[in-house]
């Protein structure tokens, strides 16, 4: 179950698939009930958190299918989420993103969305 570490965020779910990401892979805002829908459709649902903080991800899975919703805990994941375009998040937030968590899969990825010539707004990234 969520505990008090979620409470303070209860505005209604927005969820971003992150271009280029498997579609494993989503940004979303905090929904109270998410959790409980999840698991009232057979999920088992894990939280996410650093010790005293806010959660910032659910994995949620049943069986092999498994499923990360990064929770929009900054203001620029909060802004990001306020540009995505049919549920999808623009190739430079994607970007940004990979470029937090910066495991050696997100640095791949980095690497093939430079590599496949993606259209950058590079003003945006060098803000």
């Amino acid at each position: 179950m969520l505990d008090g570490r979620l409470s303070a965020r209860s505005r209604p779910t927005v969820i971003a698939r992150l271009r280029g990401s498997p579609p494993t892979s989503t940004l979303a805002t905090f929904d109270p009930e998410l959790e409980r829908r999840l698991i009232d459709a057979g999920y088992e649902v894990d939280v996410i958190a650093d010790a005293g903080e806010l959660a910032h991800l659910l994995r949620w899975h049943r069986g092999a299918e498994a499923i990360d919703i990064l929770l929009a805990v900054v203001e620029y994941q909060r802004v990001a989420l306020a540009r995505v375009h049919d549920h999808v998040l623009a190739v430079w937030d994607v970007i940004i993103h990979k470029l937090i968590a910066w495991r050696q899969r997100d640095r791949g990825d980095i690497r093939s969305i430079l590599e496949a010539g993606a259209d950058l707004d590079r003003d945006y990234l060098d803000r």
